[in-house]
Parts: C-alpha cells; sequence; structure tokens
C-alpha cells in the first residue's frame, strides 16, 4: 500500500535566511593539530563505504536486508522522508511503528506489525534520535528471535555509546557486538557526517557479525568529480571568519524587531496531503551508488573530534539552562547523558503555528520534520509541527548561542493572540 505524506509548504511566508549557521562550518579552530584522537565510534572503520547521503547508504543496507517487493521495513511513524525514500525506491512495503513519548518503540506495536497480512518483514530502522541511545541490545535481540535485519539509524549519533534506562553502558553480549557504541548493534549502520562535520556530503554503511557489504560506491567521471571537489572546498573556506547576522544585534534591537514582526502577520504556509506516495524531492536516483566527496573524508579525520563533543555538549547545556521555566515549551532531553554527543536540540513548543512563524521570520534557524508520512502514531502526529530542531553543533560561536536563546525566549514568553488553549 502506498504512503501518503503530510505536507508543509512555507514558501508563502517568504521566511528569510537563518541569521546562525545551522550546520557545521569550517574553521580554523575546528581544525586537529596533529594526529587527531579518535573518540569511540564505527565510523572511521577501513572496510566501511562512503556515499553521497546517509539516504543511499540506507538504500544498500535495506537492499542487503531483503527490503523490496517480497520484504517489508518496519520504520519509526515519525522520521525524516528522506529516511522512507530507500524503500519506496525498492518497492518495498513499509510499515510505520509507533512509538512513546521519548521516540523509543512500541514493542506491542511491533509484534502486531510484524504479523500483519502482506510481505514477511525483513528489515527494522531504529532511529537514535538527536544523538540519544535507542534500547539498541533490546531491539537487536528482538530482531534476532523473528530473523528481522536491525538497520541503526545514526544519522543523529556519530559518535557515543547505547545506554539502557538505567544509565549502564550496554555491552551487548554474544552475536550483539562487544563495546555498545552507537553502530554496533545492527547489522548495518548508517551515519550522516555532514551533519556532525563541515563536510558537503556523506554517507557512511557499515556492516556488523558478518552481514555483506556491498561493492565499494562509484566514483563519477575525472572531470565532473574535480569540479565537485572543488566546489565543495571553495564553499567551506568561504564560510571562514563570516560574519552573521545574530550576534552582533543587541536585545533591544531583538525586541523591537520582534514587536514589529508581532504586530505585522505573515503569510500562513499550505498544509496539505499528497497520496501520491512517491519519491521525496531530495532523493535522486542519479546519486545511487555513487561515492561521497574525498574532500568530505579528509574534513572529517581533519577535525578535532574532541572539541567537536566537547563545544555540542556544552551548547545543549546552554539551551536546555536558557529556556528552563517557560510556560510555552519544554526539551524533549532535559538532561544530557554523559555518553551522548547531541546532534541538535530538540523542542517542544505548545503553540507551533505562532511560534514556528515568529522563530523562523526572526531568523532562528531551525529544522521541523513537518513532511512526515501519515500515521495512527499520536506522537509522531504531535512531534511532526511541534518538536523544533535547534542547532548546538562546535561552530556556533558564543554570540550567535546568545542570541538564538535568547530570540527563542521572547517568542515563547510573548502571549498567544486570542488565548489559544
Amino acid at each position: 500500500m502506498a504512503l501518503s505524506f503530510h505536507r508543509f509548504d512555507p514558501s508563502p511566508c517568504g521566511f528569510p535566511a537563518p541569521r546562525a549557521p545551522l550546520l557545521p562550518r569550517f574553521s580554523l579552530a575546528g581544525a586537529a593539530l596533529g594526529a587527531p584522537a579518535r573518540p569511540g565510534t564505527v565510523f572511521f572503520r577501513r572496510e566501511s563505504r562512503f556515499y553521497r547521503r546517509g539516504r543511499y547508504a540506507l538504500l544498500e543496507a535495506f537492499r542487503l536486508a531483503g527490503v523490496g517487493p517480497q520484504g517489508a521495513l518496519l520504520a519509526p511513524a515519525y522520521h525524516c522522508r528522506t529516511m522512507l525514500d530507500p524503500a519506496q525506491r525498492l518497492a518495498g512495503e513499509v510499515r510505520l511503528y509507533p512509538l512513546n513519548a521519548d521516540l523509543t518503540p512500541d514493542f506491542t506495536a511491533l509484534a502486531a506489525l510484524c504479523a500483519a497480512p502482506g510481505a514477511p518483514v525483513r528489515a527494522l530502522l531504529l532511529t537514535h534520535y538527536f544523538g540519544f541511545a535507542q534500547p539498541a541490545a533490546v531491539v537487536a535481540r528482538w530482531c534476532a528471535e523473528r530473523g528481522i535485519a536491525l538497520i541503526e539509524d545514526c544519522s543523529h549519533a556519530f559518535f557515543g555509546e547505547a545506554k539502557d534506562v538505567s544509565g549502564q553502558a550496554l555491552v551487548a553480549l554474544g552475536s550483539f557486538g562487544e563495546f555498545g557504541t552507537f553502530g554496533t548493534f545492527g547489522d548495518y549502520a548508517v551515519a550522516s557526517p555532514w551533519k556532525f562535520f563541515p563536510c558537503a556530503d556523506g554517507g557512511v554503511l557499515v556492516a556488523n557479525r558478518g552481514a555483506v557489504l556491498p561493492a565499494e560506491p562509484a566514483r563519477g567521471g575525472a572531470a565532473a568529480e574535480l569540479k565537485a571537489e572543488a566546489k565543495a572546498v571553495l564553499g567551506s573556506l568561504r564560510g571562514v571568519g563570516r560574519l552573521r547576522g545574530g550576534a552582533d544585534e543587541t536585545p533591544e534591537q531583538l525586541h523591537r524587531r520582534l514587536a514589529q514582526l508581532a504586530a505585522t502577520p505573515a503569510a500562513p504556509a499550505v498544509e496539505g496531503v499528497a497520496e501520491d506516495g512517491g519519491l521525496s524531492p531530495h532523493y535522486r536516483p542519479e546519486d545511487e551508488g555513487l561515492a561521497g566527496l574525498r574532500s568530505s573524508r579528509l574534513l572529517m579525520r581533519a577535525t578535532d573530534a574532541p572539541r567537536l563533543i566537547a563545544r555540542r555538549r556544552r551548547h545543549y547545556a546552554a539551551w536546555a539552562q536558557g529556556v528552563a521555566g517557560l510556560a510555552a515549551a519544554r526539551p524533549l532531553h532535559p538532561a544530557l547523558p554523559d555518553s551522548c554527543v547531541p546532534y541538535m536540540f530538540p523542542l517542544l513548543v505548545e503553540h507551533p503555528e505562532f511560534h514556528f512563524a515568529l522563530l523562523k521570520r526572526l531568523g532562528v534557524p531551525i529544522w521541523r520534520w513537518d513532511e512526515m508520512a501519515r500515521s495512527a502514531c499520536p506522537v509522531a502526529a504531535a512531534y511532526r509541527l511541534r518538536l523544533l530542531q535547534l542547532p548546538c553543533h562546535q561552530d556556533l560561536s558564543a554570540g550567535e548561542m546568545a542570541w538564538m536563546i535568547a530570540a527563542v525566549r521572547a517568542v515563547l514568553e510573548l502571549p498567544v493572540p486570542g488565548g489559544a488553549p
């Protein structure tokens, strides 16, 4: 059965460009001097495969696991649309499993979905949202008992360890790995380095416990590859020392601008449903099986990883402190576990129609998964619009962090027009 998708079109709103970088940018401060330290991660393995994006690494993992006309995929109901594109591309049935409020799987629902009529389930996609660990060892055992391949989506979790609810490191037993780091519990694991490093592209695929890896990704023609490498390097260099508009705005200027924006509401975004079940515009079939840029791999290895980890954790803590006590919002995860290296700061807002538009008009950088396959999961339905993803990466300055926190607090402290519940 084809999936139908919620659609969110913000183009009528005329949102400006963000006034702080949403993703890492190259900086001399972020470069490692000498041999960089290697915190625990499987995604620097020599035998990994490196694609242009994580979605194309997922395509290979799904294919090798048997997803297709004769094999279904269990995928989380809360998702980025590109997580499902590879299964759609393989003509595989996608069954969306519901999630608890902390985004862990609903195991009762998983069992029911496995028993549902249709193609047998061949793979389960488990996402470590925002760098916070899912119960990976438990899910791995659940999958192994049913002959289902576990595919760990580590797009948000390049570094770190999987932990159980008691906070102890999960040292997987027997066939489930040795160290408990992200990416060691699945038969396959996929990561998106461009979300953690200042590189232009990249999607990593690793295999565990003897699972078969595909052939090395192909490279394009020499001229096209050289052009892409040059474009990526020049793009990185343009960001060095670049002044952004947020850090130099005083609190008085911010509040004055916010008052003006609140007094002149923007045109509303367009909401709808797409019934076609096709691929998203971000999935490019022509990029399947192609290798990521060499410059991206170089930047990954040339980045000061301990600095990256420390600064992301510090920025996350600043966010948590900065939004504490707000009545109109709450962090999805107020506390940061010792082993967690966060991707973004997830903030649940009470009135997304009002808050999201004002924040975007101020220039606050936000990601949100508002284009999502429809399901019966109430958590996914609520989080689609309410859960904002705010940057906490290592290349944000102290001024940018202070400005973003001040902007978010200012918007969330405004009275909601009409006294909306």
